[in-house]
This record gives C-alpha cells, sequence and structure tokens, in this order.
C-alpha cells in the first residue's frame, strides 16, 4: 500500500459514513502515523519481531570522520571515529530484538555490530576487523573500527521501524513520496478505523459547541 492508497482508504471510508469531511491530506496522514506507531508498539509487545520485515525501512546514511577529542571517553580505544552526518528519526523497537540493523555500502554488506551507548567500553576487548556503532544522544549513530575497510567507509544502511515512516525524507531529501507505506493488511485494519473514529469525533465537535453555546445563552436569557 502507497501513502496515497492509504489516505484514498480513509476518504472513502469517510464518505461511507456520510460525513462531509473537511480534513486536509495532511492531517489524515498525520493520524496514520500517530496510531501506527501506537499499534505497533502494542503488537511487538505481543508479538516480539513478528513481521518486523514488513514494517522496517532503509536509509541510506552518509558518514564523516569525527575527532576523537571531543569524546574522551573514547579516546582510549584505538580505531578510528566515524558518525553519521545526519540524526536517525526515532524509531520503535526493544534492543533485545536488534531495533537498528547496520551494514555497510549495502544490504548485503558486514553488518555493523550495534551495542547500548553504556556497553561502548566492552569494543576495548573486541575481536579485531569488527566493526562496532552506538547510538549517541544527538541521535546519530557512531562507529568503531580499525581494519583498512572500514577506514574508507562513507555510507551505511541503516534497516530499522520508523516511528514517523515520512522521516525517510529528512535523510532521502529527493524521495518525493512513500512507494511503499510500511505496514501489514491487518495492523492497517485497525490504524484505519481508528483514524476514521477520531476525524468522526473531530467533525462532530464543532456542532457540539454551538449546541452548548446556544443552551448557555437561553439559560442566561432565561435568568
Amino acid at each position: 500500500m502507497t501513502l496515497k492508497e492509504g489516505i484514498y482508504d480513509i476518504r472513502e471510508n469517510l464518505k461511507l459514513l456520510n460525513i462531509d469531511s473537511d480534513t486536509t491530506d495532511r492531517h489524515i496522514v498525520f493520524l496514520m502515523n500517530l496510531f501506527r506507531a501506537v499499534i505497533i508498539r502494542q503488537f511487538f509487545t505481543n508479538n516480539p519481531g513478528e513481521h518486523r520485515d514488513m514494517l522496517t525501512q532503509t536509509l541510506y546514511m552518509e558518514l564523516e570522520l569525527v575527532d576523537k577529542s571531543r569524546f574522551p571517553l573514547y579516546a582510549t580505544i584505538d580505531s578510528t571515529l566515524l558518525a553519521t552526518k545526519l540524526a536517525l528519526p526515532n524509531i520503535i523497537g526493544q534492543q533485545l530484538y536488534k531495533e537498528i540493523e547496520v551494514r555497510t555500502i549495502e544490504r548485503i554488506g558486514a553488518e555493523v555490530e550495534i551495542l547500548h551507548k553504556d556497553r561502548v567500553s566492552e569494543i576495548l576487548y573486541a575481536p579485531k576487523n569488527f566493526i562496532y556503532g552506538f547510538r549517541e544522544d544527538d541521535g546519530k549513530l557512531y562507529l568503531f573500527g580499525n581494519s583498512p575497510m572500514y577506514k574508507n567507509l562513507t555510507q551505511i544502511t541503516v534497516t530499522a521501524v520508523l516511528e514517523d515512516p515520512e522521516s525517510i525524507l529528512t535523510i532521502h531529501s529527493s524521495n518525493e513520496d512513500l512507494d511503499i507505506y510500511p505496514i501489514t493488511s491487518h495492523l492497517w485494519v485497525t490504524v484505519k478505523g481508528m483514524v476514521v473514529e477520531h476525524i468522526s469525533k473531530e467533525m462532530s465537535v464543532p456542532k457540539d459547541l454551538v449546541n452548548d453555546n446556544r443552551d448557555e445563552q437561553e439559560a442566561e436569557a432565561q435568568k
């Protein structure tokens, strides 16, 4: 399903409810992304790792050399320090189930072992020729490695379940649309229902406010 198809599906459901909606496509997409994140988190809690490959997106992220003197904690690690030029968007998942998969150059490239920031000191005792990484508080991925191949790295691929699917556009600015909206068909049924219900309630609010105001005015007039 593409993003446009999702919007169309929701608009068709609103017509079936006889709602003459002035809701914009942008608002519909906002609600789609909001409820998608909620439902996926609930789904992963009950079904760890299931259908993950149908929900992930892959980002191609540029790397740059980082001066280790900026990070005294890592200065003792005998390796080059690289970092992504841009921050990784917010993601959904648990580290236990490999919330971020990082590879060199392409998906079939060497895998980068992603550690929690608190475990970075373990790199001191790691085998040679491995590439390790972690996510800093600034959202960027920082990588350590000492092989000749690693020092020539200029790009990595990052595969994860993004909290907002459209946040991929902050990395790939040339993309105009999402070719595939990352959601399974059975989860989409739930998300679509939540979006339609939310918009239905939004459309009824103005009418309720008008009635409430009219009741208040009549009550004041009778005093």
